[in-house]
């Protein structure tokens, strides 16, 4: 079971690979991103928090 843009925003990083390809109406495809989903979280990788200074 995948989760959907609902229950991922917040998480995903704006203007991010997983952002872009649900605005298209997509899943995002970087392997990475499919092992994530698996699990219901995001790709750490790919949606880093941004770090405040």
């Amino acid at each position: 079971m995948t989760l959907g843009a609902a229950e991922l925003k917040g998480k995903i990083k704006e203007g991010g690979c997983c952002d872009k390809a649900i605005k298209a109406g997509k899943t995002c495809e970087h392997p990475c991103c499919v092992e994530a989903a698996k699990d219901g979280k995001v790709c750490a990788k790919c949606n880093k928090e941004k770090k405040s200074s």
